[in-house]
């Protein structure tokens, strides 16, 4: 049985970098389309399509994870991220006509999963100050992507928010998939 799991495990490891690649490539394409298309009303579609493609990436990884964990997980991704930007958007740091942030926003959180298990796959060994780093880089890049492509105004100190937030997040969230990780193949 260890053995099956660690062949498992190999496989994993042994993906190609053009599979890497093209992984990035779709799950940035869809990024970009939700941004876009999502404030034109396509958002419970958008929605639905993040769902399909986060369950086919469960099925790229399910030797590392127990699905009710994985299961776990998107709803974490996607209730953090409604919960952030509808506390932004109530403080005026995001200035949108709503209370809440349209369905679209969280999806593209949820969208942000599609990376574990494989591409980030080596930041699981990161040290907690070099993830923070990452994720301040990195959250603001997507929030400033995602927001120039709508007319949408924020507080002159958004995208410092957005970096402190994230320093916070993705650390947080790479050793929670860790933890589900661990504790799916702590059986074997």
């Amino acid at each position: 049985m260890v053995m099956l799991f660690m062949m498992k495990m190999n496989h994993l490891n042994r993906r190609s970098p053009l599979f890497l690649v093209l992984k990035v490539i779709a799950l940035q394409s869809f990024f970009v389309l939700t941004s876009k298309f999502g404030p034109l009303g396509y958002e419970t579609i958008l929605f639905f399509i993040a769902i399909v493609l986060m369950l086919v990436n469960y099925i790229l990884i399910r030797s590392m994870m127990k699905f009710k964990y994985y299961i776990f997980l998107m709803f974490f991704f996607f209730a953090s991220g409604f919960i952030q930007d509808t506390i932004l958007i109530h403080l005026g740091i995001l200035k949108l006509n709503t209370t809440f942030p349209p369905i679209w926003f969280a999806t593209l959180w949820l969208i942000f999963l599609g990376y574990y298990g494989d591409v980030f796959n080596k930041m699981l060994s990161f040290p907690f100050w070099l993830s923070a780093i990452l994720g301040a880089i990195g959250g603001s890049l997507a929030y400033y992507r995602g927001i120039s492509m709508m007319e949408v105004e924020t507080h002159p100190y958004f995208y410092q928010i957005i970096a402190i937030i994230w320093a916070f997040f993705m650390p947080m969230s790479l050793r929670l998939f860790s933890y589900f990780k661990t504790k799916s193949t702590a059986h074997l």
